[in-house]
């Protein structure tokens, strides 16, 4: 802990246990931290701007381990012409989280490529654990396509898997020409495909208005007796 910075990220963090174990232990559990950290998306090339930062680029590859290679690919299983723009997140959820991959050829940021280095944890861990450590889970969503979730199983050291993704067509999307109208705000959080956003509904009577019903209740109510 005192190796921490103050309001310290996740990767101070990482990088605060991994120095500790190198000078009290001269690093001789730097492979187990780094494989932890590493199936968690704390691997070697993970960063955080800040302990505040609500963007931070994760990373499964670790430096301690033989990591295996994803290559991502989508396509519209039915045939449409819509082209299939994936973002991929690792987990089970894309709200709130950075993708570590894409299947858009123009983007060219820190992990919006369709290649992932991840240490393959299943051949790594032992014992009672290692079907825990089986597979990785992931959801991809697209622009006119909405979200797949689909999981990733027994990788192996220095294995490099294609995975395609197929997508149904999302027809309620505005990516498909879909719209949405009547009660509430934000309705095009209904039909952008992706669970990051939400519609609203119509804004509850103020307080005033509520005190006035609860009080018009109770007279209507005593003048019953």
């Amino acid at each position: 802990m005192v190796l921490m910075p103050s309001m310290p990220s996740m990767i101070d963090a990482r990088n605060a246990m991994l120095a500790a174990d190198l000078a009290r232990f001269g690093g001789a559990n730097a492979d187990l931290l780094w494989l932890a950290f590493s199936e968690r998306g704390y691997g070697a090339q993970a960063s955080a701007a800040s302990s505040q930062d609500t963007d931070p680029i994760p990373d499964f590859s670790s430096p301690e381990h033989d990591n295996a290679t994803l290559v991502f690919d989508a396509i519209a299983k039915d045939g449409s012409p819509v082209p299939v723009n994936a973002d991929v997140f690792a987990g089970d959820y894309d709200a709130r989280a950075t993708p570590i991959a894409d299947t858009d050829p123009a983007t060219t940021a820190p992990n919006l490529d369709d290649t992932v280095p991840i240490v393959p944890s299943m051949a790594y861990v032992h014992g009672n654990n290692a079907s825990r450590y089986r597979a990785y889970n992931f959801v991809a969503n697209a622009p006119g396509y909405g979200h797949v979730r689909f999981a990733v199983q027994a990788l192996k050291p220095g294995e490099v898997r294609h995975v395609t993704i197929r997508f149904p067509t999302n027809w309620a999307s505005q990516s498909q020409g879909a719209t949405a109208a009547g009660d509430g705000d934000f309705h095009e959080g209904l039909i952008d495909d992706t669970e990051n956003t939400n519609w609203a509904r119509p804004a509850r009577r103020s307080r005033a208005s509520r005190s006035w019903s609860s009080s018009a209740a109770a007279v209507r109510s005593r003048s019953r007796r």
